[in-house]
């Protein structure tokens, strides 16, 4: 695939949020873990970065999430195509590169990938044991709930009845 793919102590972009490299390190301290950042790249361009802390327990190396930091972001960063398709794909490789990694280099991981990474099949391939979980969206303009399960229909009626204000 021609990837190359880089753990690094220290990253210079500097993101926004959670992932913001302050709030990262505070994290890391906090928790006494240590921060790495997997640097993804082709033909030395940067297609991606996973920030992701570890720790050894018993001797071995395991990723953890810190409990303050719920979602573990990956940040693409190669121009996007335009053809969906292709952009697809592209992460795709990435995501199988950053699963094989860490499957080689750690013996137990733990992560909560953020919820634009819709496709998890690069580590179910690595055979992790994935668990997918959704969150419905509900278009609070255009709510027809007839388009929507029965169980579904029945959560958000009793969200209703409970007084449960929903705002975009």
């Amino acid at each position: 695939m021609s990837y190359k793919i880089n753990s690094l102590i220290d990253f210079s972009h500097n993101f926004d949020g959670f992932a913001n490299i302050s709030f990262l390190k505070l994290c890391a301290d906090f928790f006494h873990l240590k921060l790495r950042y997997l640097v993804i790249d082709k033909n030395s361009e940067i297609m991606a970065v996973y920030p992701y802390f570890y720790k050894k327990k018993y001797g071995m190396k395991i990723v953890v999430k810190p409990f303050i930091q719920y979602y573990q972001p990956i940040h693409f960063f190669f121009q996007k195509r335009k053809r969906i398709n292709e952009n697809v794909k592209i992460e795709f490789e990435i995501l199988s590169e950053i699963a094989f990694y860490l499957k080689k280099n750690f013996f137990f991981i733990e992560t909560n990938l953020s919820p634009e990474i819709q496709d998890i099949r690069p580590f179910f391939y690595q055979r992790y044991k994935t668990l997918p979980l959704y969150t419905l969206q509900i278009d609070l303009k255009n709510n027809l709930l007839e388009n929507y399960h029965s169980s579904v229909r029945k959560s958000i009626k009793k969200a209703e009845k409970k007084s449960i204000r929903f705002e975009e």
